[in-house]
């Protein structure tokens, strides 16, 4: 009987409402269009449309850091590869082979040196200063001077 009461009260408020066809939406995006090109168009978009999804999930996937640390200690107690190393300096070695091979590139030899020489000392003087005043332990436990994205290994 209860149920058959809330049928009836869902029908009669149904019919006291008052029915309409459904909005177009397509005219409405048409008219508000030019608010959509102008923040599409906008530098903070440009700057931002990749980055901060981007952003967005690392930070929904860092809860799996524990997860993945395991996963490697369980398959290899210990991971140590020096190799990391190197192959930091990998993309300016190709570039300058690439450069010095022939291909042609937008920049001057000057102008590419000096691009190079900045971004490296700014992403350096960066990551150096964070390392030094974050004190995050490294994975291996063997000082603490890890980048702060890296979490302190967990007992096993």
């Amino acid at each position: 009987m209860k149920g058959l009461n809330i049928l009836v009260l869902s029908c009669l408020l149904c019919l006291s409402l008052s029915v309409r066809a459904q909005t177009d939406t397509l005219h409405l995006w048409q008219r508000d269009g030019k608010f959509i090109d102008r923040l599409a168009d906008s530098q903070a978009f440009r700057m931002t449309y990749i980055g901060v999804p981007l952003v967005a999930g690392g930070l929904i996937i860092k809860s799996e850091d524990d997860h993945f640390r395991h996963l490697r200690n369980d398959y290899l107690p210990h991971f140590n590869r020096h190799a990391d190393d190197y192959l930091q300096y990998l993309p300016a070695a190709v570039m300058l082979g690439m450069k010095l091979g022939g291909v042609e590139g937008r920049s001057s030899w000057g102008r590419m040196l000096a691009s190079d020489a900045f971004s490296a000392l700014l992403m350096g003087s960066v990551v150096y200063s964070l390392k030094q005043t974050t004190h995050v332990m490294r994975p291996d436990g063997s000082n603490d001077h890890s980048f702060p994205s890296d979490i302190p290994p967990q007992p096993l």
